[in-house]
């Protein structure tokens, strides 16, 4: 479960947009009751308000509705969001 997770962790991301938008991520611990996910490559079209649903294999961990987008570089990132 998301709960259980305590340390960033590699995860398959799918996004509902029209077809799925999907791809290789890195989600980070719960943070005063949000998720933080990092995809590999820049996604198109994605917009608050759309579902995430977050994949181990083939085991669904969970998901959740994306509240804000951040098309920021890595280290302003992990500086101000992940700490």
């Amino acid at each position: 479960t998301i709960e259980e997770i305590k340390e960033p962790k590699k995860v398959n991301a799918k996004i509902r947009y029209g077809d799925f938008v999907n791809g290789s991520a890195t989600l980070y611990p719960p943070k005063d009751g949000k998720l933080v996910i990092k995809f590999d490559k820049p996604m198109h079209a994605v917009t608050p308000g759309q579902f995430c649903v977050f994949y181990d294999g083939e085991v669904c961990l969970g998901g959740g509705v994306i509240n804000w987008i951040l098309n920021l570089n890595a280290d302003f990132l992990s500086e101000k969001y992940l700490k």
